[in-house]
């Protein structure tokens, strides 16, 4: 199969939106003289207007779609859309997410509604969503609606350990296992400290008030008692907990958990703590690399639980490999069983640093038994009194899938919200950490060296991006 495009510049949407209908499949770019063979996108300006037409030839029968609009009209969408229907005709594949192949269809559904326009008829009429995913996003959207009021000087500030007990065939971030790097984690530490107090002098210097404090990973976890109280001292010093409307902290694993723990952090007064276990079926868990029982994971959480946090969080997968329909059924029914308040139920997506990168299969959007688990996981949890209350999408999905975090009223993870949909502004620390400093509404990206050994003693590196932070703040805030 041969996807050819011309006339326009939307090859990176092409090439994702073709992955949704014949995954694996290359696309090229190609001049408007080039024959097809099997699909092309093609633009055309046609007096005074943009022609955007998309031909197949499929099982041996042509199939077509063309749509005229003004120049000044969203030209991507235009030509995705072409796309999206001309596909659907020849496949019978239609995506419940239809054209929309970006990470936060929550801001295209705010963006219209922003301007006054029904979001319903135009997320079903110019984006073909199913209904099933637009009442997902007005799910979403009545349970933010509290937290998408922000003061000019608020911010969140996010933690990074990237440390893990091992490495999970599904991940691709950046993480160092933690067996035989006792050294370098201390190191990692102390660098992080010098960090941290940088970034609380800008926030001071500024008058910031820090809504969320989200220490992510990595496994956090992995940190032994010691070292997590110093961790958790040192950032109350720096920040100022009794001030902080909301303190987070992921465990991870739940073979890292322990009741010395659990205690440092409810004396700390975290708000919010996640356990993740993606699975309960062990067979599953092995083959993963999670290295450990579903047992740990039930003895943990009941743990957590019962100390009484106002938060606890389970990251659960639909898609793993091995895993069928009703065995992840019983996970999630597993899991609210345990009566932690939020679940937080992921598509499997491979990227390419991933171990299970090689699974093509895996993306086949005909994929319907994972369409089951996620219908199956929705239906259940808020049977059980859970809401949805934020959402975010990656490549290479299962099944063309998305991610939600469901929550017991009232439970949300601030720092989710305000972080996937740019709320406001996030100071980042710790290695792999990206900032993201709000600007005149756009988003300015400032990132950190990705790995710990090459973080370890960078204090200018360090420096130096807190600097570009410094002078983003000072050209941007205004007294109140």
């Amino acid at each position: 199969m041969e996807i050819k495009v011309f006339g326009h510049e939307f090859f990176y949407d092409i090439t994702s939106m073709s992955m949704l209908f014949f995954p694996g499949e290359k696309v090229y770019y190609v001049n408007r003289s080039s024959n097809a063979t099997h699909i092309i996108s093609g633009l055309y300006s046609n007096k005074g207007s943009m022609l955007s037409c998309t031909k197949i030839k499929y099982n041996g029968r042509w199939f077509s779609s063309q749509k005229k609009a003004k120049p000044d009209c969203d030209l991507k969408n235009l030509v995705k859309q072409t796309f999206y229907k001309a596909c659907s005709k020849a496949t019978g594949i239609m995506p419940p997410w239809g054209i929309l192949t970006g990470i936060r269809p929550l801001s295209v559904y705010c963006r219209h509604k922003k301007a006054g326009d029904e979001p319903h008829a135009v997320m079903k009429g110019e984006y073909f969503l199913s209904d099933d995913k637009i009442e997902l996003l007005d799910m979403i959207f009545d349970c933010q609606a509290a937290f998408r009021c922000p003061k000019p000087r608020d911010v969140s500030v996010y933690i990074s350990i990237p440390f893990c007990p091992g490495k999970c065939s599904y991940c691709s971030f950046i993480s160092i296992s933690a067996v035989n790097a006792d050294n370098l984690l201390e190191q990692y530490l102390n660098s992080l400290h010098e960090e941290i107090k940088a970034k609380a002098l800008l926030i001071n210097k500024y008058n910031l008030r820090v809504k969320s404090l989200y220490v992510g990973g990595g496994t956090p976890g992995i940190l032994n008692e010691l070292q997590l109280s110093v961790l958790m001292h040192r950032l109350d010093d720096c920040f100022d907990f009794g001030k902080i409307d909301e303190i987070c902290f992921e465990l991870g694993r739940p073979e890292t958990v322990s009741d010395e723990k659990l205690q440092i952090l409810k004396r700390f007064n975290v708000h919010r703590i996640c356990i993740n276990t993606q699975t309960t079926n062990d067979k599953i868990l092995n083959l993963i690399g999670r290295n450990h029982k579903s047992q740990d994971y039930f003895q943990a959480a009941d743990k957590a639980v019962g100390f009484g946090f106002n938060s606890v969080n389970t990251d659960l997968i639909a898609g793993l490999p091995g895993e069928d329909y009703y065995s992840f059924c019983r996970t999630v029914d597993e899991v609210i069983n345990t009566g932690v308040d939020n679940i937080t139920v992921h598509t499997l997506a491979i990227k390419r640093a991933a171990m299970l990168s090689r699974c093509g299969d895996n993306f086949n959007p005909k994929n319907n038994d994972v369409n089951h688990m996620l219908d199956y996981a929705y239906d259940r949890v808020m049977s059980y009194g859970y809401v949805p209350y934020y959402i975010y999408r990656q490549k290479n999905c299962v099944s063309n899938g998305e991610n939600v975090g469901f929550c017991k009223p009232h439970k949300e993870c601030r720092y989710n919200i305000y972080m996937m949909e740019d709320v406001h502004s996030i100071i980042a620390c710790g290695a792999g950490a990206s900032s993201k400093i709000i600007k005149g509404g756009r988003v300015n990206r400032i990132i950190n060296v990705k790995y710990p050994m090459e973080y370890v003693g960078e204090y200018e590196k360090i420096i130096k991006n807190t600097d570009i932070i410094d002078k983003m703040l000072r050209t941007d805030l205004t007294d109140e």
